[in-house]
């Protein structure tokens, strides 16, 4: 899957002014989000506007306005807009009260792709031509053609004034007009916005064609940029407003907060240290550069009590935190996250009854000198109340940050009893329900105030601020007026004597407005860092693991136990606490545990905590370090590195005779004690006490140091894989396999699957039941017998019950043997003389059913030697899930995917209610609401690769089940899925993950949570994590080379009433990862799939226009190839157009001028019959073709088009059928032209040059009449389809025989496909990634039409209805139709001109119908078609198709 990296073409394009654009600035109207500045002077008659846009909401009636400059009070208004809302989407570039001098233009352009446009829009009124005073140009091309009347096709008056530019008024991107008047909003993402004020420039100041594909791409401006220009690059580099022109001509933001990727921010970062994304906290503080200064950092994410603890002394590396008190019952929010994912954040609903209190201290007067004050927040209520973000108090004034969502207005207290100063922020700068930084600096007596990064004024201030701690009488987060605040908050941070922020910067956001999606693309394939460590994921209803002990293991005096852990949950389970560890003891187990109801660690003897953590200090999605030590006796517990608690103790802990149990506290049938998370990096030191006071967490994997016993978790695939193996000799360095099974009347089976691997000698409770006649018999072998016994002894265990008789096979060197227990006995039993000096296996069972040989439990223990057998190191067989080995880690992982040309939501693909929003990431819907992803997988588009994507649904109503995964049925309706679990691959599994469970009111609401899909096309499995934990392993997903699947997601009540929705955020790579990408697995970027293997598509097709001339010479050129196969038809004109034939000629059968042998797809005659077959008509031409006659079919006054294809030139002979052909192909792009000599041999084959099988193929009789016969791989070989005459596909004549990799086979004697003597034609064709697909598809029968995934911006769709109709062969281009939607239509099986209807929009990836006709697009009638490109997606150099 690497991608060609051709670096003299790029260094080529680099040299012609290419840019590489790192993202783009996302725009929501349901946020109302845009942006404006105030204009004063500049020109009004001259300027120029470029910008690259991604329109989002092409497929609704809604209104979108995304630029505007003007008033609705004075009636001045120029916009850009999608026209009245049509659901046309054609472009209004309109000033709206000058109608009769103005500017007035609606495109016939249809604006519906999801994908980049490059508009320029550049006036200059002074002009004398009517027609140059405005210029509008998409990706390089200027508009000429513009609806026909003068209210959307009328340029200015000369000297007309614009409203841009107009003193008074502004400039709005996003919204509708910059003040007052109806605010009609835009759902886009903008990139690379220029304003030239005072020049009329050509796009070529903005852009370029790339030399190797032909595709439209952006470069800098390098000009001058005038009074009012401005040049705002949207990318992430600055802040999203920020004018780097040089004119300082800044805008203001509004609802839109201009957040960035966590690599790209200066500000705004978190306390914690986290992944490269943000996403997952990780041991341990950031380092901070102002860390001298530091008086208070509360991250304010702890799910174990909210509000979590100080620790600015940890960053600050001295003093002690503050301490917090949680009043008024403050909780946790993880629904919608900023830094740390699952961690969470504070919910402080109302600061008049919920504060955090913090001690008071002397760090919090700040004198007269510098301060900041810092927090992230996420206003939930437009309506709260004003509030304190950080207030102390003397007891008759006040220090404090407070912020009114209300009103907008922040109200700063500098050391009074009143607000000093009270900052609005302009309407709007604050972006309700999204995450905004906050920030109050003062600086040599000026105090500002900074939101998401920029300053939105000032305050001089040169008085004493803040208190001494014995002046203190409040000090705390939290507390105004009624129903105040109501928001979450996350990372507070108080400096002390330093201004932090004394400028615009740019914050990090793991939501981000600026995403990594750009129209430059990537070349070069962005691949994730392989993740340093690893761990080993748990679940509360799975199984822990096993290890066997050893003396090394046993810890009777100093000793190390350390490791990393991430916990999905904390809870008992049947009453035990979660146990990382528990050791081996036959008169106590001592453990690590966790406390559930305390949510601290602790190293534990019964009954004793022997030394704990504090309360609270266990968190929940966080990765934390914990090490327990002990030197001399003295026992000490590390959390993150930070020394805990100490306390002596001399108790031994493990025993050689015995088993760890790791992840749990027993084997019980209920395995109790189950740790639901990730373990990382487990190792015990025998000897040492590796940390006696508090030290750095190691940041890299542990190693093997001196007296290292056990080191495990360090695979990324391998649970049971040991670093360092307590067990590498002695008995216990073996495991045992299983096979065979035990069914008892109540599931007895799974007891004994609990019970297989330690068989620890303890007597095992439970009833058996009644047997089901043969219950079966359970084996279990060692990985190699077991040698040098001088010992061995057989504990079985019975019940007092009606089968009261155990018996135990075992095989040894004397064969084997058995033992048979009595009523009621539990007993070890000697059977060294039968076992000899070696044992292989041991079983139990039913023996033919008679009870004196049946036994459920049979067996629990082995003793060898005086050692107890037990599995060295073990993943549990039972009931529950097992424990998975994966990338996820506490390291530094990679999780970020700048690389662009993301997925989205496809919108024309979508069935059903829902709200597709944020740049086509967010689906918020309801019952029945399905939503696909843009991209395919399947022949002739992903065919193979390793792909991660994430779902969020932590705002979804607990509810609702919500199925994801990957779908091959694109076609369902309401309650298809759930009612039809077959209708997508996934259903069982994910409808049993997500939400379901037997009744509403025992619901989990494990649907509110992060959803993680690892897919390998190639071996065709697709794993399922929730929140980090593995939930399910599908190995029965499609085969992406014969079927086409997508990500889907579907949400349904399943049956139950109320609301239910889903509020799910896709993650395809633009934001970063919360699970660590396992090596081998990249985001669905375009710049990490496979590229075109044609760069150019018009250097092997392309369609040509053209007038006739009635002449004996017409030289039509502008093909980048010499074509030899040329299908011509007259489309329209004065000279009987829909009379004329379709003629086809080719190279191999002859098109000099002289000779053309001439065919006619709409008719049935040889070669060179039927109509002006005296006319000789084409000539193939290096670079297009010359007409020599003024044939009618090429030639008269008409207007033709001449669809082109390349194939190999001069023919050769191939021998690879029986009987021998001549061939003209085009291996690269799939495209051959065969002639060959039938046989009346019942099958005939013939080689067809090509390296695949053709998918398509076009056979005609040259020398005889009879009809064009058409093979297609959709319809299959037992049919044919005639592309003479409009009838279905036809089973009767069986025409086609084979058809393979080399040759392909017809029926023999058989005049229209192979007669003794007969001559044939046959054009063949397969598709080719990026350039051609040859596919069927159903239609829908609406207007909303059917999306047909192609891989590549079409230029030629053929389309016939294959079953039950006489509907017509359909052919439609992009030459016709030079924008969408195309809908003039030609018939190949008729002489018909064109035919204007049943419009298809010709998109960046495929095609969309846009029409209910049964030409293409009955309900659910299957449609066949043929496909080439005009632009591939993506192509080697990262770009993708420029929108049409």
């Amino acid at each position: 899957m690497a991608r060609v990296n051709l670096i003299h073409n790029i260094t080529d394009d680099s040299a012609m002014g290419g840019q590489k654009i790192d993202g783009s600035l996302v725009f929501n109207d349901d946020h109302q989000t845009f942006f404006h500045r105030d204009m004063v002077g500049g020109n009004r008659k001259t300027w120029t506007i470029s910008h690259w846009i991604k329109f989002h909401d092409v497929d609704s009636t809604s209104s979108q306005r995304f630029w505007s400059a003007g008033d609705s009070g004075s009636g001045d208004v120029l916009k850009l807009e999608y026209y009245s809302g049509s659901s046309t989407r054609k472009l209004g570039f309109i000033d709206n009260n000058h109608a009769s001098s103005g500017i007035r233009f609606t495109t016939l352009q249809h604006f519906r792709d999801n994908v980049w446009y490059h508009l320029v829009f550049a006036v200059d009124t002074t002009q004398a031509t009517a027609s140059n005073r405005v210029k509008i140009y998409v990706n390089g091309e200027r508009i000429t053609e513009f609806e026909d009347n003068s209210t959307h096709n009328h340029p200015p008056n000369q000297n007309y004034d614009t409203a841009m530019n107009k003193n008074d008024l502004g400039l709005a991107f996003g919204r509708a007009y910059p003040f007052g008047g109806s605010a009609t909003y835009a759902d886009m993402q903008l990139s690379q916005l220029y304003l030239i004020d005072g020049q009329q420039l050509e796009p070529t100041s903005f852009g370029y064609t790339e030399s190797q594909s032909g595709i439209w791409r952006p470069k800098k401006y390098t000009g001058t940029f005038g009074t009012n220009g401005f040049y705002y690059p949207l990318d992430g580099s600055h802040h999203i407003t920020k004018d780097l022109s040089g004119n300082g001509n800044d805008s203001i933001p509004y609802n839109l907060r201009g957040t960035v990727p966590l690599r790209m921010a200066t500000g705004g970062l978190p306390i914690l240290n986290t992944n490269k994304g943000g996403t997952v906290a990780r041991p341990g503080v950031r380092p901070d550069p102002f860390a001298s200064n530091i008086v208070l950092a509360l991250p304010l994410s702890n799910r174990s009590n909210a509000i979590g603890f100080d620790v600015h002394h940890l960053i600050k590396g001295s003093g002690s935190a503050k301490t917090l008190t949680n009043n008024g019952s403050i909780g946790s929010n993880v629904s919608y996250f900023n830094f740390y994912g699952r961690s969470g954040n504070i919910n402080l609903e109302n600061a008049s009854s919920q504060n955090i209190g913090i001690s008071a201290s002397d760090d919090f007067n700040m004198g007269t000198g510098d301060f900041t004050v810092e927090c992230w927040i996420y206003p939930k209520d437009t309506n709260a109340s004003d509030g304190s973000l950080f207030v102390t108090h003397n007891g008759s004034t006040y220090f404090a940050f407070n912020y009114s969502p209300g009103t907008g207005r922040f109200n700063i207290y500098l050391n009074g009893g009143s607000a000093a100063w009270s900052p609005a922020a302009e309407e709007g700068m604050i972006e309700y329900t999204k995450w905004n930084h906050v920030a109050l600096v003062k600086q040599s007596n000026v105090v500002k105030l900074f939101v998401n990064g920029r300053a939105i004024g000032s305050y001089t201030h040169s008085g004493q601020v803040g208190f001494n701690a014995s002046d203190t009488t409040i000090c705390r987060i939290g507390g105004g007026g009624s129903s105040s605040l109501n928001v979450y908050m996350q990372d507070m941070r108080v400096y002390k004597g330093v201004a932090k922020y004394t400028d615009t910067f740019t914050c990090a956001s793991v939501d981000s407005a600026v995403i990594p999606d750009s129209p430059s693309g990537v070349a070069v394939t962005r691949k994730f860092k392989p993740a340093i460590g690893s761990s080993s994921g748990m679940s509360s209803d799975g199984r822990p693991m096993t290890l066997a002990s050893s003396s090394d293991l046993y810890l009777d005096g100093d000793f190390t136990i350390e490791f990393y852990i991430y916990l999905n949950s904390i809870a008992t389970n049947e009453g035990i606490n979660p146990s990382p560890i528990t050791f081996p003891n036959n008169s106590g187990r001592g453990q690590v545990y966790i406390n559930a109801s305390n949510k601290f660690y602790s190293l534990w003897w019964p009954s004793t905590d022997i030394v704990k953590t504090p309360n609270n200090s266990a968190q929940i999605g966080k990765w934390q370090h914990v090490a327990v030590t002990r030197s001399s006796n003295s026992c000490r517990i590390f959390l993150d590195g930070e020394l805990q608690q100490t306390a002596t103790s001399s108790q031994a802990f493990g025993n050689s005779y015995g088993g760890f149990i790791i992840g749990g506290y027993d084997l019980q049938s209920n395995m109790r004690g189950r740790v639901d998370g990730h373990l990382s990096n487990l190792r015990i030191i025998k000897g040492t006490a590796l940390y006696t006071s508090s030290f750095t967490v190691p940041t890299e994997p542990l190693t093997n140091v001196t007296n290292t016993k056990l080191l495990c978790y360090q695979s990324k695939t391998n649970v049971e894989a040991l670093t360092v193996d307590p067990n590498t000799t002695g008995l216990n360095n073996k495991n045992w396999t299983r096979s065979g099974t035990f069914s008892w009347s109540i599931g007895a089976d799974s007891n004994v699957n609990n019970r297989a691997r330690l068989f620890d000698g303890n007597i095992e409770s439970g009833s058996p039941g009644a047997p089901n006649g043969n219950p079966g018999n359970v084996r279990f072998t060692f990985d190699s017998p077991i040698t040098g016994i001088t010992k061995c002894r057989l504990r079985t265990n019975t019940h007092n019950d009606a089968y009261q008789y155990r018996r135990v096979y075992y095989n040894g060197a004397n064969g084997t043997n058995s033992i048979q227990t009595g009523s009621n006995t539990t007993a070890w039993h000697d059977v060294t003389s039968n076992v000899g000096n070696t044992l292989n296996w041991v079983e139990w069972g039913s023996y033919g059913g008679a009870d004196g040989d049946r036994g459920p439990y049979g067996l629990n223990g082995i003793e060898i030697n005086d050692v107890l057998l037990t599995d060295k190191f073990r993943d549990n067989e039972g009931t529950g899930s097992k424990v998975s080995a994966d990338d996820f880690s506490p390291f530094d992982d990679d999780t970020i995917s700048p690389a662009g040309g993301y997925p989205i939501l496809n919108r024309l693909r979508g069935r059903k209610a829902g709200t597709v929003a944020e740049g086509n990431f967010f689906l918020n819907g309801g019952n029945y609401t399905l939503q696909f992803a843009s991209v395919i997988f399947g022949p002739g588009n992903i065919t193979s690769g390793k792909y991660i994507w994430e779902i969020d649904n932590s705002g979804g109503n607990g509810t609702t089940v919500m199925y994801a995964g990957v779908s091959s049925e694109f076609n369902q309706g309401a309650g298809e899925i759930y009612s039809q679990a077959n209708k997508n691959v996934l259903s069982s599994h994910l409808h049993k993950i997500f939400n379901q469970t037997s009744t509403t009111a025992n619901r989990t609401n494990q649907g509110q949570g992060v959803s993680t899909f690892l897919l390998d096309v190639d071996n065709r499995i697709l794993r399922g994590y929730y929140d980090t934990r593995l939930i399910f392993t599908d190995t029965t997903i499609p085969d992406a080379t014969t079927t086409e699947y997508a990500p889907f997601i579907f949400s349904t009540n399943d049956g139950y009433s109320g609301s239910h929705w889903v509020d799910a955020h896709f993650n395809f790579g633009q934001r970063p990862f919360i699970f660590t990408p396992p090596e081998g697995y990249e985001s669905l970027s375009s710049a990490n799939l496979e590229p075109s293997s044609i760069t150019n598509p018009k250097r092997h097709f392309d369609c040509l226009i053209y007038s006739g001339n009635s002449g004996s010479s017409n030289i039509v050129t502008g093909l980048q190839f010499q074509p030899d196969l040329v299908w011509i038809k007259t489309y329209s004109g004065s000279s009987s157009p829909g009379s004329q034939n379709h003629y086809i000629v080719d190279s191999v059968r002859g098109a000099t001028g002289s000779v053309t042998k001439k065919l006619y797809s709409n008719a049935t005659g040889a070669e060179n019959s039927g109509q002006n077959d005296s006319d000789n008509g084409v000539k193939l031409l290096s670079n297009g073709i010359e007409l020599t006659s003024a044939n009618d079919g090429t030639n008269s006054n008409n207007n033709y088009v001449a669809w082109c294809w390349k194939a190999g030139g001069a023919a050769v002979t191939n021998s690879n059928g029986s009987v021998t052909s001549q061939v003209s192909a085009n291996q690269e792009a799939g495209f051959s032209i065969v002639t060959y000599t039938g046989s009346n041999d019942s099958t005939v084959t013939f080689g067809h040059g090509l390296d695949s099988a053709p998918e398509i193929v076009l056979i005609k009789r040259r020398d005889s009449s009879n009809g064009w016969r058409v093979y297609h791989h959709s319809v299959g070989l037992g049919k044919y389809l005639s592309l003479s005459n409009a009838n279905a596909e036809n089973a009767s004549a069986q025409d086609f025989a084979s058809v393979s990799a080399t040759t392909f086979g017809v029926k023999g004697g058989y005049g229209p496909v192979s007669i003794n003597g007969g001559t044939y034609v046959a054009y063949c064709w397969h598709s080719v990634p990026g350039y051609s697909k040859v596919g069927s598809y159903n239609g829908n029968g609406s207007t909303n039409g059917k999306f047909v995934y192609t891989g590549f911006r079409p230029a030629f769709v053929l389309l016939k209805r294959s079953t039950d109709s006489t509907n017509y062969w359909e052919i439609r281009d992009n030459k016709r139709d030079p924008n969408n939607p195309a809908n003039s239509r030609l018939f190949p099986n008729r002489t018909d001109s064109q035919s204007v209807g049943e419009g298809i929009d010709f998109l960046n990836n495929g095609f969309k119908l846009r029409n209910s006709g049964s030409g293409s697009n009955t309900d659910d009638k299957t449609y066949i078609y043929m496909a080439f490109a005009e632009q591939p997606s993506p192509n080697q150099y990262g770009a993708q198709p420029n929108a049409r």
